[in-house]
């Protein structure tokens, strides 16, 4: 567990989860729950972190300081990939910083 750096800025954390990405060894790809709302790779909101990371290309940076291929998501969404069973109507809900939420009907995300 690492602490965030304050202020949360993209050039603050991008390079951090590249320190912490490697120091784990070998691995072939990347998957990133974040915390607001991201769209093919572009942060659109970041409610809890700092107001310069609408527009930022995650992924995009990710994948040049890492040299793999990433995907990144809403961090609820991300979650209950793992937890759901994909059956009938599931919720899952995240709390820390915020409150997240994330919906899946047979095991497919709303």
């Amino acid at each position: 567990r690492m602490v965030t750096p304050k202020p949360a800025t993209p050039k603050a954390i991008v390079p951090l989860i590249s320190d912490i990405a490697n120091t784990l060894g070998r691995f072939d790809r990347v998957s990133v729950g974040f915390p607001g709302v991201i769209h093919q790779g572009l942060v659109k909101t970041a409610p809890n972190l700092d107001a310069s990371w609408p527009g930022t290309d995650l992924v995009g940076e990710l994948e040049r300081r890492l040299h793999k291929p990433v995907r990144a998501a809403n961090d609820a969404d991300v979650q209950g990939y793992g937890a759901i069973k994909g059956q009938g109507v599931e919720m899952v809900i995240t709390l820390g910083t915020g409150f997240g939420t994330a919906l899946f009907i047979n095991g497919h995300l709303v």
